[in-house]
Formats: C-alpha cells, structure tokens, sequence
C-alpha cells in the first residue's frame, strides 16, 4: 500500500541566470522554466522529486520511462495529476486522453491502468475565469457575476458588511493575479452563495436568477472542499 504512486507533473518559473555549481564544475542556465515530475505515497505522505528539465515539456516517452523505472524499483503508479496548460494537454492529447477515455495502459503491467487527473486548484481558477468571463449555462439560465456585483453594492452601502470575504479586487482578477487560488476559492465560497440567497430573499438583488447563481456557487464550494480532504 506505501508503494502505490501518484505522479505529478508541474512547471515552475526559475531565475533566468548563469550558475556555477562548483562540486561538479558545471555551468548551469540561463534558463526560464523547469519541468519537474514529483512522486507521493497514494496512501502515505513520502514525496520524491524524480525528474526534471529545463525549458522543455515533458513527453510521452520520457512519462513512460518514469512510469516503468518506478516500476523496476516497485513502485506503482496509479495516477498521474497535472494542471491544463498547453504542454500538458499536449501528453494527453498523446496519450488518447479526454473527458471520455481518462487512463491509459500501464507500460509495465498490461492489465493494470494509469488514471489522469486535471489539477484540483487549476481547475478552480479555470471556473472562476469562466464564471468571470462568458459565465455559464445552467438550470436553463445563465449563471454570471451579475448577483455578485449587487452584492458587493449592497455590502459596500451598508452599515452590516454582508459578503465580508469579498471585494471588488475578486471580480477584477488580472494578469499574474488569477494564479492564485486564495481569491477564487473566497469568491465561490459558501459565504457568498448563502449572502446572494439571503438578499435575494430579501429582494435586496434585482436578478430574479439569484437562487440559480447561489446554488452554483455552493455546488462549486462543495466540489472543491470534498476533493480537498480526499
């Protein structure tokens, strides 16, 4: 059960510059960004770095070989998690993966299957962009940040500060700022789903779609905490 392996892909922006390393009498750099695939115990919490490259996606081929050199030292790796930017949908596109066929073939053991999953908080972010955004359709309506700026005006007027984990700043999300996970997991909050119900009730919001937007948001602040503690 220790052995069973989730593997992580990530990229990380690094200090594009020159460096020595004395011990070995190598130059590194300059370089932009690192590929790093991390390995955690599925059921313990041991975390090993196992590969990294710089400015280069990883491929198909060097997944694999990661897969079957963890299987040579009796490791197994159940699943694979990475966040949706480009080169990342790329592997799976290489893979055959997508929203019908969600594993492939473990290279080291016909009969068993790699499962892929899409990086909890990047897909948060990626929700609170479209929610942001174009919205969605759902319940035959359209869900958007309408209710949510009445709510801030209303908080905003008033003596009795309702939405008091958000502010302007969360509808307003630029650039480097929608990285982070903070303001988009405190704008689809509970709170805010039970403010945009409570005044709404209260026909405090004029958007008669209110109840719609509050049970969208309680539906994603739900999804995000259960998966959270799994």
């Amino acid at each position: 059960m220790e052995r069973l392996t989730v593997l992580s892909i990530d990229e990380m922006f690094i200090k594009d510059e020159i460096c020595l390393d004395r011990s070995l009498e190598q130059v590194f750099g300059p370089h932009k960004t690192a590929q790093v695939m991390m390995c955690q115990g599925l059921f313990s919490s041991w975390k090993q770095p196992v590969y990294y490259n710089f400015d280069a996606p990883v491929n198909k081929d060097e997944l694999l070989d990661v897969v079957k050199q963890l299987f040579e030292c009796k490791y197994i790796v159940v699943a694979i998690v990475n966040d949706m930017g480009p080169s990342n949908m790329a592997l799976w596109k290489a893979k055959g993966i997508d929203k019908d066929h969600v594993s492939f073939v473990d290279p080291s053991d016909s009969e068993k299957l790699i499962f892929l999953f899409a990086d909890l908080p990047h897909l948060l972010k990626l929700i609170r962009n479209h929610f942001l955004g174009k919205g969605f359709k759902l319940f035959d309506e359209m869900i958007t940040k309408n209710c949510v700026e009445s709510l801030l005006k209303i908080s905003q007027s008033s003596e009795l500060k309702i939405a008091h984990k958000i502010n302007s700043y969360h509808l307003d999300v630029k650039g480097s700022q929608r990285q982070k996970v903070k303001p988009a997991a405190q704008l689809l909050s509970n709170t805010v789903s039970k403010a945009v119900e409570w005044c709404g009730d209260n026909k405090l919001i004029p958007d008669k779609n209110y109840k719609n937007t509050a049970s969208f948001i309680k539906l994603v602040n739900d999804w995000f905490d259960y998966l959270t503690q799994i």
